[in-house]
């Protein structure tokens, strides 16, 4: 007779259960990191995001890193966000304007996401933007997901 198993995963959450010795048991998993998208409505996954981090917390992660690495947070203008750029050894803030569903660092605002934004300049210098800029994105800084996990245990009679 083979053991029942049940597997359930939703965003951010996964359960996984299996039958042994008489007993049920199951394992939650829940990812604490925050689901970043580069706008409100297409749910894309990017994993240099960071919310709503401090100026300070990104100074801390950007400490050490060489230039071109770059991580992106809210803005504290909602639905804006920032841009902060290792060059030079220093750190440099950058405005992404979300206006209309079009982002860019000022008008016109020529991309359709966040995303697509930050794939260019992977590519392309941001000297376009601003002449004292000569670099690319080069090395995303990634966020950590951290794990939750906790252990159930149920006895069947």
């Amino acid at each position: 007779m083979a053991e029942p198993y049940m597997d359930v995963q939703m965003s951010g959450l996964s359960l996984h259960s299996r039958y042994d010795n008489g007993k049920i048991k199951a394992n939650y998993t829940h990812d604490s990191a925050p689901s970043p998208s580069s706008s409100a409505s297409d749910g894309l996954e990017l994993d240099y995001y960071y919310c709503d981090i401090s100026k300070s917390e990104v100074n801390e992660l950007l400490m050490g890193k060489p230039d071109g690495s770059f991580l992106v947070r809210d803005a504290s203008t909602p639905g804006d966000y920032t841009l902060t750029l290792k060059k030079g050894g220093a750190n440099k803030l950058i405005k992404i304007y979300n206006y209309v569903g079009k982002f860019g660092f000022s008008d016109p605002y020529e991309f359709d996401s966040l995303k697509d934004l930050i794939d260019y300049h992977k590519v392309n210098s941001l000297q376009l933007y601003n002449p004292l800029l000569d670099i690319k994105l080069l090395y995303p800084v990634i966020r950590e997901v951290k794990r939750d996990s906790v252990s159930i245990s149920i006895k069947l009679r």
